[in-house]
């Protein structure tokens, strides 16, 4: 009997040990360009996030933010998201019959990139389930999907 309660109490112990929220020093950049110092809950996020949760400091309640109204957020030396209006192709399938155009018009979505590398150019990263898409920026310049796409060139019969 005695085993049962002290296998029943590890058990319950390191099912609180994993449930347990991490906020971690980040910062938040608003629309208006104000960045603001705070704890950011790291959800390890496997997709891009809609938003985020947050505490100014330990003893604060939880607040959330999301696209509408920040611009970037990071958690320092971990992970880096921008706001960005890109044109995302979802587009999986390359069609044996060739398409003649090489020119696609998709509208434009905002989502938070995740970035991977920051310099004169930037990459970025994109994430939802079953699908990884990556873009660049050069300096200030408009953010662009990298796409690999086969087309027929309309000269070539």
């Amino acid at each position: 009997m005695k085993l049962k309660a002290i296998i029943t109490l590890f058990l319950l112990s390191c099912s609180l040990a994993f449930s347990q929220t991490s906020f971690e020093a980040g910062y938040f950049i608003d629309d208006q360009g104000n960045k603001t110092p705070c704890l950011i809950e790291n959800k390890d996020w496997k997709n891009n996030p809609d938003n985020f949760n947050y505490k100014i400091s330990d003893t604060d309640k939880v607040q959330t933010r999301g696209l509408s109204e920040t611009l970037e957020f990071g958690i320092y030396k971990t992970v880096k998201y921008v706001k960005a209006s890109i044109s995302l192709d979802k587009n999986e399938k390359i069609d044996p019959a060739l398409d003649p155009s090489n020119t696609e018009e998709l509208p434009p979505k905002e989502i938070f990139l995740q970035v991977l590398l920051s310099g004169k150019a930037q990459l970025f990263q994109y994430t939802e389930e079953g699908l990884i898409r990556f873009f660049f920026q050069i300096d200030d310049g408009k953010i662009e999907q990298l796409t690999y796409r086969k087309y027929q060139n309309q000269d070539q019969q």
